[in-house]
């Protein structure tokens, strides 16, 4: 897990390196500890003006502490969910494979399984069709930007931090959140945390 020190001071760490102009990221790749480096935190401040202020999380917030792996995988399954009635269709099998291959079969199996369970009925628009290209990538942008909408809007500097830690992708169309519908979204990203770490769902709590 992050700190909050490291999640304020530290975006070196946590940034996805994609995020980065070409340039860069080779220069990167040849600085074995660039994570740790203080200058690199300094560059990473300036170009992406981050600021010093406190950041104080809460709840679903707390998704900014989480490791990269599990950062990834439930960001993907929430993804994925959010497309899981178009996909239970999908005829592409490569396609499908390539998922299965990112989640695991168990996963997948998981959100087929709860495709109309896991909060009762859909409400409309979190429904998604599949995009022309199906990248792991994309399902994480859209389980990012869908569990932005249950974090306070006025939080800047903690929704700026969490946007660096995937790569930039642009998305067709979010799905945007109405007070009502906000509790519902969180129990629907807490389900989807508790199914791939324990440790990550009682933060959430």
């Amino acid at each position: 897990m992050l700190t909050l020190f490291q999640l304020q001071y530290c975006p070196a760490l946590y940034i996805n390196i994609e995020n980065f102009p070409n340039l860069w990221q080779k220069t990167l790749q040849s600085l074995p500890h660039w994570r740790h480096s203080k200058n690199i935190n300094k560059i990473i401040f300036k170009h992406y003006k981050l600021n010093n202020n406190i950041i104080k999380i809460d709840k679903s917030e707390n998704i900014a502490l989480f490791p990269e792996y599990e950062f990834n995988q439930i960001l993907a399954l929430l993804g994925i969910m959010l497309h899981i009635k178009s996909l239970s269709h999908c005829i592409n099998s490569k396609q499908i494979g390539l998922i299965i291959n990112e989640i695991g079969k168990e996963k997948y199996r998981f959100c087929l399984a709860n495709a109309n369970f896991i909060i009762g009925n859909w409400p409309e628009g979190w429904q998604q069709k599949l995009p022309l290209e199906m990248h792991i990538n994309y399902f994480r942008q859209v389980g990012l930007n869908f569990w932005l909408e249950t974090i306070n809007p006025n939080n800047v500097d903690l929704i700026k931090r969490l946007k660096l830690r995937l790569p930039k992708k642009k998305i067709e169309k979010n799905i945007t959140l109405s007070d009502k519908y906000k509790p519902v979204a969180e129990i629907l990203c807490q389900k989807i945390t508790k199914e791939v770490n324990l440790q990550c769902y009682h933060l959430l709590k």
